[in-house]
């Protein structure tokens, strides 16, 4: 009986066996190599065939050991029940064992195919990755053209900014040159008409004193008459040095017009001169000026020693467009920063001035105005009770208001200003 069980239980292994030989259509179209892919399932399977074998050996030897026992001898009933137990309890293992190996290649199936769907993905993946690097390549080579452009127009410019440099200083070299010229003849002009006028009052000095002779003299004029006649030829050749030396005093005014233009050239010259000069390192221009935006915080009296030092003072601001230069150049260090500039009125309240001493304009200011009805300087006197007397930017607020006062020991950045 437990043979005829063993070979239905094998019969029925093949058939499943075979069913898993042949799926379905679906299943076929399922990679087998992917099967074997997955280390997990090899060892399900090894570990169930394993368990199935055994099961399998036990089951033969029982039923050897069964058939012996009932030739030789009547089987007790114990012992016939405990082998049925034991006959039932394998039947029972196998049927489970063959359930959980159907399940198991139900699941290597589901994992097939899921595998094939994730090769799919990948190779899908692979395209685009491929796609995108060629694409990555083709950006990269443009902007890299781009920018090679940029920088060859960027060196040619450069390059003709110097030249025009270069042409500058050449051409205010000989400006100089001329300048001086001009001046040295100028002062030897000026030598040249005072040598005139001396002559001309001499020769007047001479005429005074012969016309005072002749009426003095008169009852010598006739022996005076020839000497009448040598006054006269000198009183031509008088007339005609007038003459010359009105014609030089007019040629002395050409060229004193002359020598006016050429200096007003000269400081136009010296002028631009001054506005092609650079500021120093740290420091920015603006106009005619440079500004300095220090990195450390301190009281407003630190800050500005800290400018004299570089023979430099406090911000002064004079109109709107210095306004919105220093408050963009502080807004770029911190958004949201605050920065002395030269301004107080710890001298009388409420008056404030500059660093220079002059009073701040009505016209030039942008102190903060709330819009709860509040503004700035209030002079806040909770938090101190010496009040607020020095003035700063707050580059939070914006860039036509944006002034406020705040006591001047508190430690904030400052800015700097000379003149170039």
């Amino acid at each position: 009986m437990v043979l005829q069980q063993l070979v239905s239980w094998m019969q029925s292994t093949q058939s499943v066996n075979i069913r898993s030989m042949n799926p379905s259509k679906t299943e076929q179209t399922v990679p087998l190599k992917c099967q074997s892919d997955n280390p997990q399932v090899r060892r399900s399977v090894w570990g169930l065939s394993a368990l199935c074998c055994g099961c399998l050996l036990s089951s033969m030897v029982l039923a050897i050991l069964y058939g012996r026992a009932v030739r030789s001898s009547p089987l007790n009933p114990d012992v016939a029940r405990t082998f049925q137990n034991d006959y039932r309890n394998l039947t029972d293992q196998l049927l489970s064992i063959s359930e959980e190996r159907s399940a198991l290649q139900r699941s290597v199936w589901n994992l097939t195919e899921l595998n094939h769907r994730l090769d799919v993905q990948c190779d899908e993946l692979a395209g685009n990755n491929t796609e995108l690097t060629s694409i990555n390549r083709i950006l990269f080579l443009e902007a890299d053209r781009h920018l090679r452009e940029e920088n060859d127009k960027l060196v040619i410019v450069n390059a003709v900014f110097a030249e025009e440099r270069e042409n500058m200083s050449t051409t205010i070299g000989v400006l100089e040159r001329q300048n001086e010229n001009l001046t040295d003849s100028h002062q030897r002009e000026l030598e040249r008409t005072l040598e005139l006028s001396a002559l001309n009052d001499k020769f007047s000095r001479e005429l005074r004193e012969k016309t005072e002779n002749f009426t003095l003299l008169w009852p010598q004029n006739q022996e005076l008459l020839d000497q009448n006649v040598l006054l006269q030829s000198e009183n031509l050749q008088l007339i005609e040095t007038v003459g010359r030396v009105r014609s030089q005093k007019k040629e002395c005014d050409r060229a004193v017009r002359n020598l006016t233009e050429a200096l007003e050239n000269t400081t136009r010259l010296q002028n631009q001169k001054r506005r092609c000069r650079s500021c120093e390192d740290g420091w920015r221009l603006f106009r005619s000026s440079c500004y300095f935006l220090s990195r450390d915080s301190n009281s407003w009296a630190h800050g500005r020693t800290q400018c004299q030092s570089h023979g430099a003072d406090l911000l002064v601001i004079n109109s709107q467009e210095e306004q919105r230069f220093v408050f963009a150049m502080s807004w770029k260090s911190n958004p949201k920063g605050k920065a002395w500039v030269g301004m107080t009125d710890i001298e009388t309240e409420g008056e404030w001035r500059w660093v220079t001493n002059s009073l701040v304009r009505y016209n030039v200011q942008y102190w903060v105005q709330r819009a709860d009805g509040t503004s700035e300087p209030d002079d806040w006197r909770v938090s101190n009770e010496q009040g607020e007397d020095c003035g700063h930017i707050d580059t939070a607020e914006t860039e036509l208001n944006s002034w406020m006062d705040a006591p001047c020991h508190t430690h904030y950045r400052w800015i700097c200003e000379k003149a170039l």
